[in-house]
């Protein structure tokens, strides 16, 4: 495996929708748009599989955040809560992670903040201590809601107040 620092946009978009714990966030047009409006550099970092046709089996958004006066950091990604590692095991988020914290180095960064979505079995944190100075934070959290099939029985579910304000 490899780490491709310049993967095509197909390639990133198309792993993304077949990953079980993707966000839209994960999309390579939601960096794009952070990183045009906010004029921010994207480090798109993705893990290719030599032996299975140079298939991406990970992917790992990040963006450059310097507000005047502060550090430099690392984030995946500002100005949304999820959008961290995807990986298709263990060693393939390592290598990411690996990979992270070198571009965190040469750009100067401060510190890396990997907002990550779920506990992953402490794959993240054991990784993350492995570098020192880690320390994990609890500040975000997510809402979410299982979708029956049908919109009707959404429809249904909510109270009559609700659909009034929705209508």
């Amino acid at each position: 495996m490899y780490v491709d620092n310049n993967p095509a946009e197909i390639d990133w978009d198309r792993y993304v929708v077949s990953h079980r714990n993707a966000t839209f966030s994960h999309l390579w047009g939601w960096s794009s748009a952070l990183a045009n409006t906010y004029r921010l550099p994207v480090i798109r970092l993705a893990v290719r599989d030599e032996l299975n046709k140079n298939q991406i089996t990970g992917i790992f958004p990040l963006m450059l955040f310097c507000v005047p006066g502060s550090a430099r950091r690392l984030i995946s990604l500002p100005y949304t809560d999820y959008a961290g590692v995807l990986a298709d095991s263990s060693s393939v988020a390592r290598v990411l992670l690996d990979a992270a914290w070198q571009s965190a180095v040469r750009e100067g960064a401060e510190h890396l903040e990997l907002r990550q979505l779920g506990n992953n079995d402490g794959i993240f944190a054991k990784c993350l201590a492995s570098y020192g100075n880690y320390t994990p934070y609890s500040f975000k959290v997510a809402l979410s809601r299982s979708l029956p099939a049908e919109s009707e029985t959404l429809w249904h579910e909510l109270s009559g107040k609700v659909r009034n304000q929705i209508r």
